[in-house]
């Protein structure tokens, strides 16, 4: 710490509570302070002595210095098992979200904003519940921005809505994303307005208290809420929406269907909404194709405070959209409006808290269900932990252990990855990695076949066709029934690969192999995967008639619903093939 406290503290290496005595420093090295106990009075003292920002920001320092001398004397394991040190370090991880120096950002810069900050750390529970929500990947000075602007403006309903509030902060503190809210539609036409996350977090507390929800806020945790919140347009169409008459969540999958569906935009291969502004009063009168029918569902459900997400994929037709929604605490349906003779292998959505891309079966794998079990939350922790550590020499042994924590998690395992990459690990290190990565992920297939295909670029580079050519034949038939869009996409990768070192002929025969494989799943996967992608690189490399012999090939395989999406883009891509 900064400075002794008045009263001093008793150390916890002095006591049993990490399962061993006392462990005296060396004076000559002048070793940070001992990790103190920690306690409701404790943390009150550390407030008192640290009253502004630099002061916070010193004794920030001091306190993570002292958490990792607590952390080498006793080791990662017996260090997260003590609640003195999980305690500390989730003071330090709150204490973390504030930037420093203070007086360079605008707003945290002022003294109202550390008013607002010291405000809602007096919130019982609140920093704790925040820090075990974060990512790594949050944009955390923003996110705390967020809860201290509700803080100040609404100090009594953030008490009161804590999760609300959190959800609030972690998916405003960083812009919707080009893409959102689906591929027909761009941000810009969205009618966006009312920025103020505060101002939208006393919205939906006040939708609430006057009975417009259909569920209760206080009883969804903060990664269900995410998926409720997640959407920059007025309040006012909000309040539109709110007045649809549902008499319980289950009727959202009715609602799909009542908004009319334009068979004539189809026709006329206009996919883009051609109304002007995207609003969902004129979605509602006018109606849409299956993507404005997902998005005003997806809308209407988050005014009812009911956490909703819009998926994409893609099946014989072409494109779709469908969507989910959570019936209660812990439970979604995944899958209302997803035709199901369309075959749709997978679909795609936005994480609300990153706005990174993920699919509906990494959904139900890593976020359907409580995410506040005792081991979620030191997961958390954890990688909380290796954030402020990055560039200590134990990083990697803290996202092993978040690893362990949370075997279910993508997110250590994506650090790791990267880290591996930037310290340009030679291809055995990789190897061994994405091993332990397809074995660990063996029951979700996206993130194995992720691992799968990662290992089999190391095989390539490791000369090991053998064991290469093996793992390809198995990821194809692992996946070759009711996720054959995986299957597709790595037997796609060979034909690329071929086409990439020029050796065109064997590419032709191969991509006529993988099509006479997959013909019984033949649709939008096939043909944006791989017909589309390999005949534009073949008319790329002047190789035309490669590129008419593949879509030929395609027509015999592809068989498109007269007028879908599918069709059109495959007339356009033969016309493109057969013009001089």
């Amino acid at each position: 710490m900064a400075s002794a406290p008045p009263r001093p503290l008793r150390p916890i290496l002095a006591v049993a509570l990490l399962g061993i005595g006392g462990v005296s420093s060396t004076p000559a090295q002048d070793p940070p302070p001992r990790l103190s106990s920690w306690s409701e009075t404790a943390q009150l003292e550390w407030w008192r002595d640290h009253p502004e920002p630099a002061s916070q920001h010193g004794g920030l320092a001091t306190l993570c210095a002292s958490l990792r001398r607590a952390q080498e004397q006793h080791g990662l394991e017996r260090a997260f098992a003590n609640r003195h040190f999980t305690r500390w370090l989730t003071h330090a991880l709150w204490l973390s979200l504030y930037p420093a120096p203070a007086e360079a950002d605008p707003y945290f810069g002022t003294a109202e904003a550390h008013d607002a900050f010291r405000r809602a750390s007096a919130i019982p529970g609140l920093a704790a519940l925040t820090v075990r929500s974060m990512s790594t990947r949050d944009a955390r000075p923003r996110a705390l921005e967020v809860l201290c602007r509700i803080a100040a403006d609404h100090p009594g309903d953030l008490a009161a809505y804590p999760e609300l509030a959190v959800a609030f902060a972690l998916v405003w503190d960083q812009p919707f994303p080009e893409g959102w809210p689906h591929a027909n539609v761009g941000i810009d036409a969205v009618p966006a307005g009312d920025p103020d996350p505060a101002g939208r977090f006393a919205f939906t507390v006040a939708s609430h208290r006057e009975d417009k929800l259909l569920l209760d806020p206080r009883s969804l945790s903060v990664r269900e809420l995410t998926f409720a919140v997640d959407t920059p347009v007025e309040l006012r169409e909000l309040a539109y929406v709110q007045q649809v008459e549902i008499a319980t969540i289950a009727k959202l999958e009715g609602l799909y269907r009542a908004v009319p569906y334009d068979h004539g935009r189809i026709a006329a291969e206009s996919y883009g909404w051609p109304h002007g502004r995207y609003r969902l009063i004129d979605i509602g009168k006018k109606g849409g194709i299956c993507m404005d029918q997902a998005y005003f569902v997806a809308h209407t459900g988050k005014a009812k405070g009911v956490p909703t997400v819009l998926f994409t994929g893609q099946g014989r037709s072409g494109d779709h959209a469908w969507l989910g929604y959570l019936t209660g605490r812990g439970r979604w349906t995944l899958d209302a409006a997803k035709w199901r003779g369309e075959n749709y292998p997978t679909g795609h959505a936005f994480d609300p808290q990153t706005w990174r891309r993920f699919t509906d079966a990494q959904m139900e794998y890593a976020v359907k269900g409580s995410s506040d079990s005792p081991s979620a939350a030191r997961g958390k922790l954890i990688l909380g932990w290796a954030a402020l550590n990055a560039g200590q020499p134990f990083y990697r042994d803290l996202l092993r252990a978040a690893q362990a924590a949370m075997p279910r998690g993508f997110e250590a395992w994506e650090l790791e990855a990267e880290l591996l990459v930037k310290a340009g690990a030679a291809p055995e290190e990789r190897r061994a990695f994405w091993q332990r990565w397809v074995a660990n992920f063996a029951g979700e297939r996206d993130m194995k076949a992720k691992g799968q295909r990662a290992l089999l670029r190391v095989l390539r580079e490791l000369g090991d066709d053998d064991a290469a050519d093996r793992l390809g034949r198995q990821i194809v038939a692992e996946n070759k029934s009711s996720r054959f869009d995986l299957g597709i996409a790595v037997a796609a990768d060979e034909v690329f690969a071929l086409q990439a070192r020029g050796e065109h002929e064997e590419a032709a025969k191969e991509y006529g192999r993988v099509m006479r494989r997959f013909k019984r799943d033949a649709g939008g996967h096939l043909f944006y995967n791989l017909v589309e992608p390999y005949t534009r690189a073949c008319l790329s490399a002047a190789r035309r008639d490669d590129a008419q012999e593949a879509v030929a090939i395609a027509g015999e395989v592809l068989t498109p619903q007269p007028g879908s999406i599918l069709d059109n883009d495959f007339r356009a891509l033969h016309a493109e093939v057969d013009s001089p």
